[in-house]
């Protein structure tokens, strides 16, 4: 299905950019990390929080301050409505209320809240 071609999809791509860094800096052994994983999203609730998370990934990563502030992601779009064309709302965002402000404070409420078991994750793996 959908997921084994993702897959094939991925490993290409990373074989691929594998070979081109390797001649061009003279690496030898792995590259990446870990093998591509993907796996289905199957409830409303872990729709939102992986949302979430690759909303937060820039912040993690002292990219930018706010998720605001990092203009490649859909989270301007959620949280100010601009109606970009090319976004298409997930379900669960949709779910979160039946009025589009209300939606979009829930939403930038979740996105945004503080959590104390992240920050204390971060700073043991990447040290910020």
């Amino acid at each position: 299905g959908a997921f084994k071609d993702l897959s094939s999809f991925m490993h290409g791509i990373q074989r691929g950019y594998h070979h081109y860094y390797r001649k061009t800096y003279t690496l030898f052994g792995h590259l990446f990390q870990g093998r591509f994983k993907s796996l289905p999203i199957e409830e409303e609730g872990y729709l939102l929080e992986c949302g979430r998370y690759i909303e937060r990934n820039p912040v993690r990563a002292n990219l930018v301050d706010g998720p605001e502030a990092w203009p490649y992601s859909s989270y301007q779009n959620y949280v100010r409505g601009f109606g970009v064309k090319w976004i298409t709302y997930s379900v669960a965002y949709l779910a979160l209320s039946d009025s589009p402000e209300q939606r979009k404070q829930l939403y930038r409420a979740r996105v945004e809240q503080s959590r104390p078991y992240e920050e204390i994750v971060d700073e043991a793996l990447i040290g910020s």
